[in-house]
């Protein structure tokens, strides 16, 4: 996604006037908080990615994930994961993915959070979850993804088949 990002910024039109912002979402600013930062700095001067990294409290999103008055009626099970083949389960859904339930209240405080952090962005570039296997919750991930994207400036979904990081050339 990074990768992405960078090229988008070495194109001449774009190279003079643009800046990448790397958001590092946190529950609260501390020690380890700051070390982590620290970690995602040298990793992208490693990367040769020039971009500013921000810290953003998210708690008061992360804290309607899992609240009882928030949940509601539509939310489902969305792919996040593969689960380990050798984990034993009893139900046929979960034995081919591990799920989380997400609800829209949920998903609603992620956009929030990203709108306001996105006041002067041109292209803001998401993780795009792995699709459902199950084809009868694909209405659903499609309805998550336009929650998530509501009212934001242009998004690009962008999903890896896996992290590749490479610091030498």
């Amino acid at each position: 996604m990074l990768q992405l990002a960078t090229i988008l910024s070495m194109v001449k039109p774009w190279k003079n006037s643009v800046t990448l912002r790397v958001f590092l979402c946190i529950d609260a600013i501390n020690d380890n908080a700051l070390r982590t930062q620290q970690h995602l700095d040298e990793l992208l001067s490693q990367l040769r990615i020039n971009a500013q990294t921000r810290m953003i409290a998210w708690e008061n999103v992360t804290s309607l994930l899992n609240n009882s008055s928030t949940m509601n009626d539509s939310a489902a099970t969305i792919s996040v994961e593969q689960q380990s083949a050798t984990t034993t389960t009893t139900t046929a859904a979960a034995s081919t993915n591990s799920f989380v339930d997400i609800n829209d209240v949920y998903i609603r405080g992620v956009n929030e959070l990203i709108r306001q952090q996105c006041d002067s962005t041109s292209c803001l570039y998401l993780y795009l979850p792995r699709p459902p296997r199950d084809k009868n919750l694909s209405q659903r991930y499609i309805r998550v993804l336009d929650i998530l994207s509501n009212d934001l400036p242009p998004v690009m979904f962008v999903h890896g088949v896996s992290s590749v990081t490479c610091t030498q050339l």
